[in-house]
C-alpha cells in the first residue's frame, strides 16, 4: 500500500468471514468499526472500551486488527472522531473515567498497538519463533499509520496534538521515519513543558528524549519516574509487561 484506503473499502473489501479475532471469528467486526462514523458518543464508548477487546485483549494481535487498525487510521479526520464521550481512565486513578474526544482514543489505541509490535519485543517473538503474520504486517504498516498520524502532531487541541505526538514517537522506531525524530524531539520537549496529564504521554516524551540523546532532564518533575522495561522471562512478553502496564494506553 502507498496510501491508506477508505474506510468504506477496508469494510467492504476485507473478507472480515475468513478472518478471526482473539475470541473466535471476525464476522462482528465491521459493524463495530462502522458504529465510530456515527455522532453518538455512548456508542463510540461502547466501542472502544468493549466491543474492540476483541482485537487487542491481553494485548494480543490477532488477523483481524490489522485491517482493524487500517480503518482507525483512515477514519481519523472524520467529523465523527471530534465528538467526545466518557471512556475508560488509563491514566491515574487507572479504572476511572474521562472525557475525551474519540480521535483522542482512536490515536491511544494505534499507539498501544504499536508499542506492543515494537523492535524490543519483536526481538523476543523472533527468539521464541513465536512472530506472527499480524505483528509483521503492523510492522510493515508503520509508515502508512505515521501519514494518517502526522496531520494531528500540530492540531489546535492539546489532547489531540499530545496523543498524535506519542502515536509517531512509536511509529518513529521504524527505519523508513527515522528521520522525523529531531522534529518530533522538539514537540516531546514542548508536551513536557506544557502538558502533565495523561502521565503516560510524559514518561513517552521522556523516554524518546532519552533514546534519541536529546536533552529532557531540565523539563523534569517529582513524578516522571520512569521505569525500566521487565526482563525477559519464560512466557509470553506481553505477560511480562507488568511494571508500566499503567503507563501506557491499552495496555
Amino acid at each position: 500500500m502507498r496510501s491508506l484506503p477508505k474506510p468504506e473499502s477496508i469494510l467492504r473489501d476485507t473478507d472480515w468471514a475468513s478472518l478471526e479475532h482473539l475470541w473466535g471469528p471476525a464476522g462482528d467486526v465491521p459493524a463495530s468499526l462502522a458504529a465510530l462514523r456515527g455522532t453518538d458518543p455512548v456508542v463510540h464508548a461502547r466501542v472502544m472500551d468493549k466491543d474492540f477487546d476483541c482485537l487487542r485483549h491481553s494485548n494480543g494481535v490477532s488477523p483481524a486488527t490489522v485491517p482493524a487498525a487500517l480503518f482507525i487510521a483512515a477514519i481519523l479526520p472524520d467529523p465523527s472522531t471530534e465528538v467526545e464521550g466518557t471512556y475508560y481512565s488509563w491514566d491515574d486513578p487507572v479504572g476511572g473515567e474521562r472525557r475525551s474526544l474519540l480521535r483522542v482514543e482512536l490515536l491511544e489505541w494505534l499507539a498501544s498497538l504499536v508499542y506492543d509490535t515494537d523492535d524490543e519485543l519483536h526481538a523476543k517473538l523472533l527468539k521464541r519463533g513465536e512472530v506472527s503474520p499480524e505483528i509483521e504486517a503492523v510492522r510493515t504498516l508503520r509508515p502508512l499509520f505515521f501519514q494518517a498520524v502526522a496531520p494531528f502532531l500540530d492540531d489546535a487541541t492539546p489532547a489531540v496534538r499530545h496523543a498524535a505526538l506519542m502515536t509517531a514517537i512509536f511509529l518513529s522506531e521504524h527505519s523508513d521515519l527515522t528521520g522525523h525524530r529531531p522534529a518530533l524531539a522538539i514537540r516531546a520537549r514542548d508536551l513536557l513543558a506544557t502538558c502533565e496529564h495523561p502521565r503516560y504521554y510524559r514518561l513517552s516524551a521522556i523516554s524518546a528524549l532519552r533514546a534519541w540523546g536529546e536533552p529532557y532532564e531540565d523539563l523534569m518533575r517529582p513524578t516522571d519516574v520512569l521505569p525500566p522495561r521487565p526482563t525477559e522471562q519464560d512466557g509470553s512478553p506481553w505477560d511480562e509487561a507488568i511494571s508500566i502496564d499503567d503507563q501506557q494506553p491499552g495496555l
